[in-house]
């Protein structure tokens, strides 16, 4: 399931990865709020389970000044997920919640509607991100698309995304080559590191573009669905379909 919500608002931050977290949180908490417990708790505590969905923004017409993106234009927020349930509970909590306070930022909703999902029909497919792609190592490293690790790490994460949502494992392993993905850099505001370092932003090392994924194409319209990336819960690794 995937949707797009379009929003009114003069400017959001730069940073604004957890400012639709929260959005997410709020729409789904007060709609339903065994149903957020069940995406966001877990005995008490903050559940760490991959969650099965991700999201992007789509900004219209802005421009970036003192750590703000400026809009004449409002934005467009999508998601997509590959449960039905999950994405009934947020669609129906977003189209429910009309305005929405973050911080000094506003947005009020205006208008909703489905997008039509892609189909992948055979075992080889050209993704672009559409929000960030972030593959880490055992050591908590973000690899560059280059590092001779980075396709064994991209299987791993792949699959623990796979195990997580589906039960059982991805059906072979993936073969991963590159188009034209690029660097980019992802400031996200975290209070730990700001007390820790003074320093206002995380820096966050990310890919966007085109690459080609080889696999069962089960497996492949999975990832297409939920996402494939370090954190996609939290704005990264969403894909669309550019080509067979």
């Amino acid at each position: 399931m995937r949707f797009c919500i379009n929003y009114d608002t003069k400017k959001i931050p730069v940073s604004y990865q957890m400012m639709f977290v929260s959005l997410i949180k709020r729409a789904v908490s007060t709609y339903d709020e065994d149903y957020f417990m069940s995406l966001y708790q877990y005995e008490n505590k903050k559940s760490k389970k991959i969650k099965d969905f991700t999201f992007c923004i789509k900004l219209k017409d802005y421009e970036l000044t003192n750590d703000e993106f400026l809009l004449k234009d409002g934005l467009s927020f999508y998601v997509s997920t590959s449960s039905y349930e999950t994405g009934l509970y947020i669609y129906n909590g977003l189209v429910k919640l009309k305005e929405f306070q973050y911080k000094n930022y506003e947005l009020k909703k205006s208008d909703c509607y489905l997008v039509k999902e892609k189909q992948i029909n055979i075992d080889e497919v050209i993704f672009k991100t559409l929000s960030p792609l972030v593959i880490k190592d055992s050591n908590n490293t973000i690899l560059d698309v280059n590092d001779e690790n980075f396709e064994k790490e991209l299987n791993y994460l792949a699959n623990n995304i796979i195990l997580s949502i589906r039960g059982k494992s991805a059906s072979e392993k993936f073969s991963f080559e590159n188009i034209n993905l690029k660097r980019v850099v992802v400031k996200e505001e975290i209070a730990e590191f700001t007390e820790k370092t003074g320093k206002k932003f995380y820096n966050v090392n990310a890919l966007n573009g085109l690459f080609k994924l080889r696999g069962n194409r089960e497996d492949l319209n999975l990832l297409y669905k939920t996402g494939l990336s370090f954190r996609k819960s939290q704005g990264f690794g969403m894909l669309e379909v550019e080509g067979v």
